[in-house]
């Protein structure tokens, strides 16, 4: 998947490669720090969220009803 700086994540995924990925995760958390993400530090990405400047390469794991978010 590959996402220009402020787009919205279009699905669940888990981050398989990255460099310096960071998300915004506010509306989740209610915290206004953006949450480093990696491979091995919270790989997990909701769909909906922004990203930060960054290239990452991730498997999708769930889009429509069978996102994470809502359950």
């Amino acid at each position: 998947m590959l996402c220009a700086v402020g787009d919205l994540i279009p699905a669940d995924a888990v981050v398989i490669q990255c460099n310096d990925l960071k998300t915004d995760e506010s509306a989740l958390t209610g915290e206004s720090d953006l949450m480093k993400k990696g491979p091995t530090t919270d790989p997990l990405l909701l769909s909906g969220k922004r990203r930060s400047l960054c290239t990452v390469t991730v498997l999708a794991s769930g889009v429509a009803q069978w996102k994470n978010v809502g359950l």
